[in-house]
């Protein structure tokens, strides 16, 4: 009987109160300017009426079926936002011609490789855009992910062995890094902040700092 109502106080516990649905809604406001967007284009006319009516349409999808709340990042940087862009641009541009050229030379020379790239972040919006960018990049595509570890598998074009692989984790942890700069949580932020504070081009992860912190509490109950 205790038990039970011990698993009851528990559970209301760890029920979200009304004030935080609330919130959890009210930041939601980017999906809502994401599907308007969506509908208007679909119409293909951007006259007032009809952004209000995606508004509107937006606001009644969000409310009638209710998904889970996208957790968006409560920072900008417009600096580094619109460098992270036009580096993106310039990847994209690059890696085409490094793909067409491959395509194009004779001979069986490329060697495929699945690398795994472990990122800083936990937040889950970050690591699907960070697999969006690899999809959009051409010569790499994330075939699978590891959610606890924030573990990235992708399929690399022409890795032929372990430097070329360490190679391109270099470059995609650079990539998560300017991401975290231009629109990544204060959390990541400070991630980033710590190793250019740093400079000791070691890659500080959430998840080994969350284990670290956990085995010094374990160490520490034991003591005691």
């Amino acid at each position: 009987m205790t038990n039970d109502r011990e698993h009851h106080k528990s559970d209301a516990q760890n029920k979200p109160s009304a004030i935080e649905d609330r919130q959890s809604r009210l930041s939601q406001w980017p999906m809502i300017v994401a599907l308007t967007f969506l509908w208007v284009a679909l119409w293909q006319d951007f006259t007032p009426p009809t952004i209000v009516l995606g508004v509107v349409f937006s606001t009644l999808v969000m409310l009638l079926f209710p998904l889970p709340p996208v957790p968006f990042a409560d920072r900008l940087n417009v600096y580094h936002s619109f460098t992270f862009i036009m580096y993106f641009l310039w990847k994209i541009t690059v890696a085409t011609w490094q793909v067409a050229s491959k395509a194009v030379s004779p001979g069986p020379n490329v060697i495929n490789s699945v690398v795994a790239v472990k990122l800083r972040t936990q937040d889950d919006l970050l690591m699907t855009l960070i697999g969006h960018v690899y999809a959009l990049i051409p010569g790499s595509l994330v075939i699978d992910v590891d959610r606890p570890s924030s573990t990235l598998f992708l399929h690399v074009i022409d890795v032929p062995d372990e430097q070329a692989a360490e190679a391109f984790r270099v470059d995609s942890l650079d990539i998560e890094a300017r991401m975290i700069r231009g629109f990544g949580s204060k959390r990541d932020y400070e991630l980033i902040r710590a190793e250019d504070q740093s400079n000791e081009g070691v890659v500080r992860r959430h998840s080994e700092l969350q284990a670290a912190e956990d085995s010094e509490e374990e160490g520490q109950t034991w003591t005691s």
